[in-house]
């Protein structure tokens, strides 16, 4: 995506630049936008982040760009898509989900379970959908986002 700030006049000249709105160049259908953008643009004024969407402040007499936020930054396991809130959480998610095992018998201390993934996965019982996340989850450092009418 390509996009050109357009600054408020005068205020480039005063020492204090303010964004009046920003001009799209080019757009995607999609987008993976890292929370730090976000974040900088929402302070500079020209996006938005309301109920599952960002929204771009365009120019006067222009439609805003619209993205969905598909998923947020975070942990996500590889074969189902599915949220997960830690590490332990996702080593347990991949073990009783797609391989199976009883979660009763599974050991509750972290460390001891990530001694029997770490085992499971060196003796080729699971192989990742993913071949870039072996262990079976992922950890996205991005927003992904799908221009809204694409």
């Amino acid at each position: 995506m390509y996009l050109k700030k357009i600054y408020i006049e005068g205020s480039v000249a005063a020492g204090a630049p303010r964004v009046d709105y920003i001009k799209v160049l080019r757009s995607n259908p999609r987008w993976h936008v890292s929370p730090t953008l976000v974040e900088r643009s929402m302070a500079e004024g020209w996006l938005s982040v309301d109920e599952g969407k960002m929204v771009l402040k365009t120019g006067k007499g222009e439609s805003d760009l619209v993205y969905m936020i598909e998923r947020p930054p975070g942990l996500f396991c590889c074969e189902c898509d599915h949220a997960l809130d830690d590490q332990h959480r996702a080593r347990r998610h991949v073990l009783t989900e797609h391989l199976g095992a009883d979660p009763r018998i599974l050991p509750r201390d972290n460390s001891e379970l990530q001694k029997v993934f770490g085992e499971l996965l060196k003796s080729g019982h699971f192989e990742s959908s993913d071949k870039e996340n072996p262990a079976g989850y992922r950890r996205d450092n991005f927003y992904a986002c799908v221009k809204q009418g694409s």
